[in-house]
């Protein structure tokens, strides 16, 4: 729910922004957007304890916006075309996660 209502707001202030009636958002912010929606994600996912969902997809968020910051601003020498082997490594890194993080019992499943 509340990664929804970020969204919400975030296409709100696009919208204003294109019709020059709001306030003026940079498009380098943007990776700021993803990094947000994985903190709340996150957040959602480790309130409720019954909650069958990884932090994974939160922490994919998030690496993806850190990804786009180190690129809009050119940080260590990366741009986007210098800086996409940190996305195979992110996904490489994800998939290594989910091997090593325990299977889930399912609420359905009936043990026979």
């Amino acid at each position: 729910m509340v990664a929804g209502l970020i969204l919400i707001i975030v296409g709100l202030s696009l919208l204003l922004d294109r019709l020059d009636m709001g306030l003026r958002l940079s498009e380098h912010f943007w990776p700021l957007i993803l990094i947000v929606m994985g903190m709340a994600r996150l957040a959602d996912s480790g309130r409720n304890p019954d909650c069958r969902r990884s932090p994974l997809g939160g922490l994919w968020f998030i690496y993806i916006g850190l990804w786009g910051l180190i690129s809009e601003y050119r940080l260590f020498g990366l741009d986007y075309r210098t800086s996409w082997p940190l996305l195979v490594i992110g996904a490489g890194a994800g998939i290594v996660w989910r091997a090593l993080e325990s299977p889930r019992p399912q609420a359905n499943r009936q043990e026979q």
